[in-house]
């Protein structure tokens, strides 16, 4: 009986899915503001390196409140000199700070008392150091540093020297002001003879703004989706910014939607689904809209809904939750929560920062081509990499080995080889250049982990073609020619450090002068030059013909220079 109950229930939940109709949700491409704000977004990236937010602080008017929680400064923006806004800072007890922007003596005040109940009560206030920089004001609390820098206006949220959260850091922001709708062009006539008249049009005035607003009006008066006009008597009012979290890798938030935890991409490639964040609500009758890949931020409830369509449930005001790890080896977390009180539709978009795929990166594309040459070569193929078995040192306590390591692709440089036991039964490998051209960091470890476990002595042996350290019935054995390390229990090896002869260390060098083109007379005539062929490179079976990525790098628009050539490690 009540098996057949849940099949019922089933199937009650599988028609109420099926009575959504999508057609009655509005996408993004049917909403003036959400194509507005997306359009900046695709200028801004048409544009590039070029692209500058046109929004600035009036830095002869900044005032501190008297408590020295609040900073307020007049904002200008050259795309409408004439239109006066206001930028407010507040810090709160609870360490959270309150930005709001305005416009300030507009045709038409904006709501803002969302706050007001949507908190169950206004944090206090706390003082704040608050010091002009140059270019800014930055004030301190609580071992965090939020910075606006004036031209263009920025305002940033620093924690430890590391930037965790920006606001207009793409140049997005953008605050459409009231006004009033201009008359309709007037049609002059111009007789011509008695037979007809002549209408001439005059042709519209070109756009000064067009960079950045677009050279047409759209949806700035009146706005259609299906049989409903919307009228706006006092033209476009939408609020749009970008922020940006450039130290994390997830952002959470947009509650009580079908979606992943951590937001995909919602626009361009790698975006999870074409309808992304989507809300339906009432509006009047039967007005049912929603937001394709964004949220609309509209109190409502849905009755149906379907599976595995990332709709939300029911709306609230906003809460965007990111986090993730601040530095990959502290293993600490830093989380930043963005709740944005307003009541008007919202649009809320997420892209992912570029990364780069393995193709793009020079040290990626050598280690895959360095396994790839491998794979070719089958048996034949063999590590570069050995042990000199005249200097293995043992340490006095026995946890520790260490072995001089020489490679055939480089005989001049050296590597030194370190295994180290600890209490906990892990063992620690360590390899670097020894005397280089410089040091490669390699503190890493003190700081990724809470504490360096004590070490243990080990009953290390040599063995033919090796050395072998025995501890709680694990075996790990270190094999001289070619260089290969097994950790083994039971008499099975359980893991194997270059079991496929992919280990290789690039070491630092100095970048070569370009080649000298030598000059032979040829009698009186003229001169022919001579260009030497380039050396063949003898370990081109491992590392390859070319110097892919040696000294510089260019991803987009940026450039790293290596002056001390490539550093990285690969290991299999």
């Amino acid at each position: 009986m009540r098996l057949s109950t849940q099949l019922v229930l089933l199937a009650a939940v599988a028609e109420v899915a099926l009575g959504v109709r999508h057609s009655d949700f509005k996408s993004c491409s049917q909403s003036g503001f959400c194509r507005r704000g997306r359009a900046i977004s695709k200028r801004a990236d048409e544009a590039g390196a070029k692209w500058a937010s046109p929004y600035t602080i009036d830095t002869t008017n900044l005032r501190v409140s008297a408590d020295r929680s609040k900073i307020t400064v007049p904002v200008k923006s050259s795309l409408h000199p004439d239109i006066k806004f206001q930028l407010s800072v507040v810090v709160h007890e609870d360490g959270t700070a309150r930005v709001r922007m305005d416009e300030v003596d507009g045709l038409k005040k904006r709501y803002d008392g969302a706050a007001d109940w949507a908190l169950a009560s206004i944090p206090e206030v706390r003082g704040v150091d608050w010091k002009p920089v140059d270019g800014g004001v930055e004030g301190r609390w609580d071992g965090i540093l939020l910075r606006v820098t004036y031209e263009p206006l920025l305002i940033e949220l620093i924690r430890d020297g590391r930037i965790e959260m920006s606001v207009n850091g793409r140049g997005l922001l953008h605050m459409e002001h009231f006004r009033n709708k201009p008359e309709p062009k007037v049609e002059e006539a111009v007789a011509e003879g008695a037979e007809s008249e002549q209408k001439v049009i005059k042709e519209p005035e070109p756009k000064i703004n067009a960079w950045f607003e677009g050279d047409t009006e759209d949806d700035y008066w009146e706005e259609t989706f299906k049989s409903w006009t919307d009228s706006k008597p006092k033209g476009p009012e939408s609020f749009s910014l970008d922020i940006t979290f450039p130290t994390h890798a997830h952002v959470y938030g947009i509650p009580q939607h079908a979606a992943p935890l951590s937001l995909p991409t919602t626009t361009g490639e790698g975006r999870r689904d074409k309808r992304y964040l989507r809300l339906r609500c009432k509006r009047g009758g039967n007005d049912l809209r929603d937001r394709d890949q964004r949220g609309q931020l509209i109190s409502a409830e849905r009755w149906a809904y379907s599976r595995n369509r990332p709709w939300r449930e029911k709306q609230e005001a906003p809460r965007v939750k990111q986090t993730g790890k601040r530095s990959l080896a502290k293993m600490r977390l830093s989380t930043q929560l963005i709740l944005l009180a307003a009541v008007a539709e919202v649009a809320l978009g997420v892209r992912h920062q570029d990364f780069k795929s393995c193709s793009q990166s020079g040290f990626c594309r050598r280690g895959r081509a360095i396994s790839k040459r491998a794979n070719e070569a089958g048996a034949k193929w063999a590590s570069p990499y050995t042990i000199d078995t005249t200097n293995l040192r043992v340490s006095a306590d026995r946890s520790k080995i260490t072995v001089p390591v020489k490679s055939s692709l480089h005989p001049d440089i050296k590597f030194q080889l370190s295994v180290v036991v600890h209490e906990d039964g892990t063992a620690r490998v360590r390899m670097d250049e020894v005397d280089g051209l410089k040091k490669r960091y390699d503190g890493t470890a003190d700081w990724a982990l809470a504490s360096i476990p004590e070490v243990r002595g080990v009953d290390w042996k040599p063995v033919d073609g090796g050395v072998e350290g025995r501890w709680d019935g694990i075996l790990l054995r270190v094999t001289y020619e070619p260089l290969l390390i097994e950790l083994i229990r039971d008499g099975r090896v359980e893991m194997s450090v270059n079991g496929r002869g992919l280990l290789h260390m690039e070491h630092f060098r100095n970048k070569p002068g370009p080649k000298t083109q030598e000059t032979v007379a040829e009698g009186v005539q003229g001169e022919q030059e001579v260009i030497k062929e380039p050396e063949p490179k003898t370990n081109a079976w491992f590392e390859g013909d070319t110097e892919d990525a040696y000294w510089e790098e260019t991803f987009k628009s940026w450039t790293d220079s290596k002056p001390k050539g490539k550093g990285t490690l690969v290991s299999s």
